[in-house]
């Protein structure tokens, strides 16, 4: 929903996230409901870029998260770029590791969306709702 009213001339979302999360096809089925074609990683670039950098032992972000390891973040970079390339208008950062390493809120020519964001707003919004019923 925040895609769609916040940017609803978009058509094409690249998503970054864990494999387990890409397997699950939990973005792919919501974006459906609203005809966003959805753009992921090829799966060389999940193995080689995208899973190291959140799960390896040296330097992924559940290993090393403050600061997070400069090679994690370019790899993630790298990732996001090749999403952009194969059109992705925005890329949503859809794992809660991922946004400690991507800061930046465009990306070539894609804008950057973090999903863990909108969803600490939409809590928010709705416990102040909560809060009012009371």
């Amino acid at each position: 929903r925040y895609i769609h009213f916040h940017y609803p001339k978009l058509t094409k979302i690249g998503i970054l996230g864990t494999t387990g999360t890409l397997i699950s096809k939990i973005y792919p089925d919501i974006f459906q409901r609203y005809n966003l074609e959805v753009i992921e990683p090829s799966n060389e670039i999940q193995t080689m870029f995208v899973s190291p950098s959140i799960y390896d032992k040296e330097y992924g972000i559940k290993s090393v998260a403050n600061p997070v390891d400069v090679k994690a973040k370019q790899n993630l970079i790298t990732a996001a770029t090749y999403l952009s390339r194969k059109g992705a208008e925005a890329i949503v950062l859809g794992c809660t590791e991922i946004p400690l390493a991507i800061t930046e809120s465009v990306i070539e020519n894609s804008i950057v969306i973090d999903a863990t964001s909108i969803l600490a707003q939409a809590l928010i919004r709705e416990s102040k709702y909560i809060r009012n019923l009371f």
